[in-house]
C-alpha cells in the first residue's frame, strides 16, 4: 500500500514556503493563519457595529418620517401609487428630484439591505 500524506506533513511544507516566500509582518501572519485557521483570532468590534447598526436605524426613521410627509402631502398621487406599482416606478422617468417617493423609497431599500445585514434580520 502506498504512504497517504498526512495534513500536517501538508502543512508543514507549506510553512517552507511561506518562510522563504512572504514579507515579513501582515503578509507572513496571513500566511501563517491560512495555513492554521483554527488559531486565527479577529476582533469583532461589538460595540462599533452596534453603534453603526444605531445610526443606520435613525437614518431609516428620518427617511421614513420623508416619507410619510410624501404621503400626507401629495395625498391624491401617492394614493395612485399606493395601489398602483406600475405607475410608482414610472414615476421615476418623471421627475430628477432627490426627494421625490420614488427616489426616497430607493434610499430605504438600500438602507434596508445595508441595515438588514448587520443586524441579522
Amino acid at each position: 500500500m502506498g504512504a497517504v500524506q498526512s495534513k500536517p506533513e501538508t502543512r508543514r511544507s507549506d510553512a517552507h514556503v511561506i518562510e522563504d516566500d512572504l514579507e515579513p509582518g501582515f503578509p507572513k501572519l496571513a500566511g501563517r493563519m491560512g495555513l492554521f485557521p483554527e488559531l486565527a483570532i479577529f476582533r469583532r468590534f461589538s460595540a462599533l457595529n452596534m453603534t453603526n447598526l444605531l445610526f443606520m436605524q435613525d437614518e431609516l426613521l428620518e427617511l421614513e418620517k420623508t416619507l410619510r410627509d410624501l404621503e400626507a402631502s401629495n395625498s391624491s398621487q401617492e394614493g395612485e401609487f399606493a395601489v398602483d406599482l406600475a405607475k410608482f416606478r414610472r414615476s421615476e422617468a418623471e421627475t430628477d428630484d432627490e426627494d421625490s417617493h420614488f427616489n426616497i423609497f430607493k434610499q430605504i431599500q438600500s438602507k434596508l439591505k445595508e441595515y438588514s445585514g448587520f443586524a441579522g434580520a
